[in-house]
């Protein structure tokens, strides 16, 4: 029979924590946002292994042709021939707060990606009238592509996905009727080597049928704040739920829903057991 995982101390939403925060190097420069998240399934088990930074792991997140739009004119622009998103491995991710820190190797490889932002800066953007500017001001001529992207150290792993592609997904029960829509991804790291956090583990996933307000994260708290917006936003959600990754059916990457396993016993996410 199949056990469910006790949910441990350091469980968190990868939703909550880090899609969308600020990415800080090592000198406290900015280099973008954490766009997406690079999963590889390893032993059975589905880990995060990456951050995505940049429109290529941002489209496959907006909605229809918005999304779609955005890789497309991404990949029409990028001065690489065929360009690769920009994954930095969990291992260069030292700690995660109000902003993702990474390491100085992290630092340097993200800050070597910009070269697809300078060439805009001076081939598109410099040229639109009325734009002030030049090549001076972004540090002179742009990182050649060859040289901006080491796709042996930042492109997608073979046989990857991202968190996109579970995100918003129908969740179907184990009679096959819709119970609502994944909305959370609880995860846990896994290893830890000197400050640096490591790879995570998903150990479960939280689903509603009224996923917008779950991104504030009052769904995930229960001592979340003000205390009226938190009564009125928490009796919205009242019928979310979160079932251990174990009492979920393997996961079809090619299907549009994902399916509760006859075992499941979902929990609202306040719950302790």
């Amino acid at each position: 029979m199949t056990t469910t995982r006790a949910r441990g101390r350091d469980e968190f939403d990868l939703v909550l924590r880090l899609l969308d925060h600020q990415i800080v190097g090592s000198g406290g420069e900015l280099l973008g946002n954490v766009d997406n998240l690079e999963l590889q399934e390893i032993g059975g088990e589905l880990i995060v292994t990456g951050i995505v930074v940049g429109p290529a792991g941002l489209g496959p997140r907006l909605p229809g042709k918005v999304g779609r739009w955005t890789v497309a004119i991404w990949r029409r622009l990028h001065p690489a021939a065929e360009p690769t998103a920009t994954v930095l491995q969990m291992t260069h991710v030292i700690r995660i707060g109000s902003g993702i820190e990474v390491s100085e190797w992290g630092s340097r490889a993200l800050a070597g990606t910009f070269g697809f932002e300078q060439w805009l800066v001076r081939y598109v953007i410099a040229r639109i009238p009325g734009a002030t500017g030049g090549p001076n001001d972004v540090g002179g001529e742009p990182v050649p592509a060859e040289v901006a992207v080491d796709r042996r150290k930042k492109a997608p792993a073979a046989g990857s996905h991202l968190v996109s592609d579970l995100l918003d997904r129908d969740m179907l029960d184990a009679d096959g009727a819709n119970v609502g829509r994944v909305c959370g991804l609880l995860c846990e790291p896994i290893e830890r080597n000197g400050l640096e956090v490591g790879r995570l583990r998903i150990t479960g996933v939280a689903y509603g049928k009224r996923p917008a307000g779950s991104m504030l994260g009052y769904r995930a708290d229960r001592h979340q704040g003000p205390i009226v917006v938190a009564v009125l936003i928490r009796a919205w959600h009242r019928g979310d739920r979160h079932v251990s990754i174990d009492e979920v059916d393997p996961i079809d990457w090619t299907s549009a829903a994902i399916s509760l396993g006859s075992h499941a016993h979902p929990r609202h996410p306040h719950s302790d057991s």
